[in-house]
């Protein structure tokens, strides 16, 4: 009986050695990788919704202020009176924006966004009694306002009534709302025309 045995040859364990730990190193990188790039990714996103709500909350804040100077226009009887001292927060009559007002009102919009002077000046609008005060809508300071008299129809070319008495006066009514961290302001204006 002849018997053959046959030989097999296995590559050499040193030409072997280590490649599939390197395989899976390199697998392992790239996947480590990946995942902080999108850990990164997602602390961005956050940072950017945090950043758009706080910008919404102070806009909403300060169109509360806005409304809040417009809806004093509305209950005065009578013409107010533009002579506005300081603090104008405290008193019942409002800025003259073209006449001699103390203190004088800013009319760079870089004036607009002093702070002390909002706190020393403008108005503040506090929450009704059922949202109770500062913080109220989840901001760190409640809206301001100002109100400046910019006017009157002398011609008559928009009077209602023919009441020759009868004006209408120009008011630019600027509002500053705030958002819950404090970092965001935004300012608002109109132009609103009551008739006396």
């Amino acid at each position: 009986m002849n018997c053959a045995y046959r030989r097999v040859h296995a590559p050499p364990q040193s030409r072997q050695r280590g490649f599939a730990l390197y395989v899976a190193l390199i697998i392992l990188v790239m996947l480590t990788l990946v995942g902080v790039a999108m850990l990164g990714n997602n602390g961005l996103q956050t940072k950017m919704a945090y950043g758009s709500s706080e910008i919404t909350r102070s806009f909403q804040t300060a169109e509360s202020g806005l409304a809040a100077g417009e809806n004093w226009l509305v209950t005065q009887a009578s013409k107010p009176i533009a002579d506005c001292a300081a603090p104008c927060a405290t008193s019942a009559s409002i800025w003259d924006r073209y006449g001699i007002a103390t203190p004088t009102v800013p009319t760079a919009s870089s004036a607009y966004t002093d702070e002390a002077w909002w706190l020393a000046n403008g108005r503040q609008y506090n929450y009704p009694a059922t949202a109770s005060g500062a913080g109220a809508l989840g901001t760190s300071t409640d809206p301001r306002y100002l109100i400046e008299y910019a006017g009157a129809d002398n011609t008559g070319s928009l009077k209602l009534t023919s009441d020759p008495t009868y004006k209408l006066y120009y008011y630019l009514v600027t509002a500053r709302g705030y958002g819950a961290g404090g970092d965001s302001r935004t300012l608002v204006q109109s132009v609103y025309a009551k008739g006396y």
